[in-house]
């Protein structure tokens, strides 16, 4: 568990990284949690309420499918990708911390900055980027 996480927040997490890949039955999806079927089923109603899960009955095949709402796959993915960063931020020496904080002030302020992709053959292939706001512009 995430330092600060309580067990809602990561049986909660547990469902929605897992219904990134698509939709799954709720038997598969208690397979991945780390809880009991009642509390995957508690979360799993949860989400739906809230409108990041929707849920489809199959009368046919007796099975329902959940998966993820549209908006909810999009707040997922940038989830995952923070947290893919901050893994790696925790593993970085001192230095290079501090280099990453000072770049990513930089940023706010609005500065440029440059980036020299690995093997480029001419100085035309550097690529110069300026902060906007919450976006980059490449100029």
């Amino acid at each position: 568990m995430r330092k600060g996480e309580s067990s809602r927040e990561k049986v909660r997490w547990q469902i929605l990284k897992f219904l990134l890949n698509g939709s799954a039955t709720s038997t598969r999806i208690v397979e991945v949690c780390d809880a009991s079927k009642v509390t995957v089923y508690k979360y799993l109603n949860e989400l739906c309420d809230d409108g990041e899960v929707v849920w489809k009955p199959h009368r046919k095949r007796g099975k329902s499918i959940y998966e993820l709402s549209d908006e909810a796959k999009e707040e997922v993915k940038l989830l995952v990708e923070k947290h893919e960063i901050k893994e790696k931020v925790d593993y970085m020496t001192p230095q290079k911390t501090q280099e990453l904080k000072k770049f990513l002030d930089s940023l706010v302020k609005g500065e440029e900055f440059w980036v020299w992709p690995q093997g480029i053959h001419h100085s035309k292939e550097i690529i110069k980027y300026k902060a906007e706001k919450k976006t980059l512009r490449q100029d």
